[in-house]
């Protein structure tokens, strides 16, 4: 997650939020994170989350080429949180589907 790495020297140096701007952007991007959290605990059936990773990878490129463009520390702040969505949508999806497709036992190989 180099996001959460460079996030910090982004806010200060390029945004001028210092650690102020770099706690905001860190909260938006868990107000993402919880948001890709309650739909995936209300999605359904699992089988159906089949596109999702890939979809949330794109998503997560197209927003952080925003955010790499962004001179503004509010407009940097609007795109955090579908970067938080995608991040979480990407990993719980793909662990999930994962899971979820490997046999329950050695027996079942």
């Amino acid at each position: 997650m180099p996001y959460f790495s460079f996030l910090p020297m982004l806010a200060d140096t390029v945004l001028h939020g210092g650690p102020t701007g770099s706690g905001i952007l860190m909260s938006i991007t868990g107000v993402g994170a919880l948001l890709a959290a309650l739909q995936l605990t209300f999605a359904g059936q699992i089988g159906a989350m089949g596109p999702w990773p890939l979809r949330a990878a794109v998503m997560l490129a197209l927003a952080q080429v925003l955010l790499g463009l962004s001179q503004h520390f509010w407009l940097s702040a609007i795109i955090a949180a579908p970067i938080g969505f995608a991040i979480l949508t990407q990993n719980l999806t793909s662990n999930s589907l994962l899971q979820h497709r490997v046999p329950a036992s050695p027996s079942q190989l």
